[in-house]
């Protein structure tokens, strides 16, 4: 390579291009490798990258101890390694991202399949985001799950309408018994100001 090719052409074009698709197939190499094993893994192997990383800057700035040749030789064989191990990965294919999730969300949906899952009242702002159309009669459980910011409570108009049958400070959940009969029955949340858009009914069957 003469010098006026290497000035004009390699160091200006030639070399920051070939950086750039460097970096641009390290990454994606890596990011194959992180989808394709287990999360743990991939947590230990982006931890092992990054600490690798940080010992080539260091010898970077060390460089009047280290040869460039040698430098070059070690930061070549990393990106060789991860490219090859990338390759390997994405042939293999990703793993179930979110098989942890959906497990988790099986046992949660298998523990809620008890009495009060069906018998929860969700309060967020001044609304029921959500509330039971329909309870067992007998003795119940009833849940208020308050998601607001501001407290809450459960009345039911024809058991008192003045004394609440639940009630929960925000971010909290609380759990009360009631007996019912069947029948149709109204709700509210006697707060100040909540009445108006915090109410509705549920009924009893026989």
């Amino acid at each position: 390579m003469n010098d006026d090719f290497r000035q004009r052409v390699f160091l200006p074009i030639v070399m920051p291009l070939a950086v750039m698709v460097g970096f641009i197939g390290f990454a994606f190499a890596l990011s194959r490798i992180l989808l394709a094993v287990p999360e743990a893994a991939a947590t230990t192997i982006a931890l092992a990258v990054a600490a690798y990383i940080l010992v080539v800057a260091a010898l970077v700035a060390a460089k009047p101890i280290i040869t460039s040749r040698a430098l070059a030789v070690g930061v070549t064989v990393a990106c060789v390694a991860v490219l090859a191990a990338g390759t390997l990965a994405g042939a293999a294919g990703m793993r179930e991202l979110h098989a942890e999730e959906e497990a988790a969300a099986g046992e949660g949906g298998e523990g809620a399949t008890g009495e009060s899952a069906g018998n929860a009242f969700v309060a967020v702002d001044i609304e029921f985001e959500s509330a039971p159309e329909e309870l067992p009669a007998g003795r119940t459980t009833i849940e208020l799950v308050n998601d607001g910011l501001s407290p809450h409570n459960v009345t039911i108009d024809d058991l008192d309408p003045d004394q609440p049958v639940v009630e929960a400070a925000p971010g909290e959940t609380q759990s009360a018994d009631v007996r019912l009969r069947p029948g149709t029955y109204r709700y509210h949340c006697n707060v100040p100001g909540h009445e108006a858009t915090m109410n509705g009914e549920f009924t009893v069957p026989s």
